[in-house]
């Protein structure tokens, strides 16, 4: 199993604290592949893709608008 987790370097955290999953683009339990973006986090007004550490089955642990923080895991991929 591969975590999905918000990169800790995307946006400088003494400014923005926490972003927002903006999207996911594959559902709970679709089948993704390694390096396809499978979700979309805003934060200092910028979107940032995400892509799948590994090919499997996607398992969403943060739904779309709740907040994150840098090296929150956001799903799995199975």
């Amino acid at each position: 199993m591969s975590e999905i987790r918000i990169p800790t370097d995307l946006w400088d955290t003494e400014e923005v604290a926490e972003g927002a999953v903006s999207a996911w683009l594959f559902d709970d339990g679709e089948e993704v592949s390694e390096g396809s973006t499978v979700a979309t986090v805003m934060a200092e007004k910028t979107e940032y893709d995400i892509p799948s550490p590994a090919s499997g089955t996607l398992r969403i642990k943060v739904k779309a608008d709740q907040s994150v923080t840098p090296g929150l895991v956001i799903g799995t991929v199975e």
